[in-house]
């Protein structure tokens, strides 16, 4: 398998849906994928009790389940769909890398 572009990154704020897309017959493949906060400038809140958020392999496991090999998916950012909260009482994101190949 080949990489037929450059590295992808989608990223969409608590309650809001990431949508990932490859062009022509590209498959989505999921490189890396944290539910959480890892700055301040992301997604602003006043909601930010934390910088060091990571949800660890439950919300990889979901997004890779929902879009690895498609050439579209779309994953919406909720504790409900990730899975679980990683920190409480913070507003968080998704951020998705992935190739497509």
């Amino acid at each position: 398998m080949a990489i037929t572009s450059a590295t992808e990154v989608s990223l969409a704020c608590e309650h809001k849906t990431a949508l990932l897309t490859c062009p022509g017959n590209g498959k989505i493949h999921i490189a890396f994928v944290n539910y959480g906060r890892t700055d301040k400038s992301t997604c602003p809140s006043k909601a930010m009790k934390t910088t060091s958020c990571f949800s660890g392999t439950a919300a990889e496991r979901k997004v890779t389940s929902l879009c690895e090999g498609k050439t579209s998916c779309s994953v919406k950012a909720d504790n409900g769909n990730m899975k679980g909260d990683p920190c409480q009482g913070t507003f968080k994101y998704l951020r998705v890398v992935y190739y497509c190949m």
